[in-house]
């Protein structure tokens, strides 16, 4: 005896139906098991770029206690319970190909330390060269290792001994600023000097909160 059409429907929806509901359970039993492992690699890797912001040594999990003000999440870094310098997690979606992220470090007076993009999609050779460090490789030092350090970036580095309390209307020199911007990736420089104002003009308020209690 054959099924008719009608009933070979339904055979097909009810098994696909069922496959469907597994797929999904075995989805959310894999992205449950692997959110945990993700999240905590996640923290390794940032804190393992956070100790190369510049700041001075420190031995407290930064990650451990984030204060947000303004859209930007500081951190404090300790040494022996006592607060030796700050990192703010800060970005911005004006970029050419939208959204930004930065780690930037301040000492205990709010002097910026380093700037580093860790996340972009700009153009290669264009924005993408605003962004990011890399140690370039040349006949004169094919065989050298790279420095101890962030590899040099002239955009980024330009906003290192800049004080927090300065900050407000950080531009580049094309808006009227005092900041460089790269030819050629003008709505990168202007996002990137956007961003670290934006984690500059709060620092104060992030540093009284550190203030008030014991750093974690």
């Amino acid at each position: 005896m054959t099924l008719r059409n009608s009933e070979k429907i339904w055979v097909l929806a009810l098994f696909l139906g069922v496959t469907g509901v597994l797929a999904a359970l075995i989805l959310a039993v894999t992205s449950r098991l692997t959110a945990e492992p993700i999240r905590q690699a996640m923290l390794r890797n940032e804190l393992k770029m956070l100790k190369e912001l510049d700041l001075p040594d420190f031995d407290n999990d930064m990650t451990a206690d984030v204060f947000t003000v303004g859209g930007v999440e500081y951190m404090a870094a300790s040494c022996n319970g006592k607060i030796v310098g700050f990192a703010a997690r800060a970005q911005n979606n004006s970029g050419y190909s939208g959204l930004l992220k930065s780690l930037v470090s301040f000492d205990v007076n709010g002097n910026i330390l380093a700037v580093q993009i860790v996340e972009h999609k700009e153009t290669p050779g264009l924005g993408a060269a605003v962004c990011e460090r890399k140690f370039q490789k040349t006949i004169f030092n094919l065989f050298q290792q790279p420095p101890a350090g962030l590899p040099p970036n002239a955009i980024l580095d330009q906003f290192r001994g800049k004080n927090a309390a300065d900050s407000g209307n950080w531009s580049i020199t094309k808006d009227g600023g005092t900041f460089a911007f790269r030819t050629g990736a003008t709505v990168t420089s202007r996002a990137v000097t956007a961003m670290v104002n934006s984690a500059a003009v709060n620092f104060n308020k992030a540093k009284a909160y550190f203030a008030k209690g014991a750093v974690k």
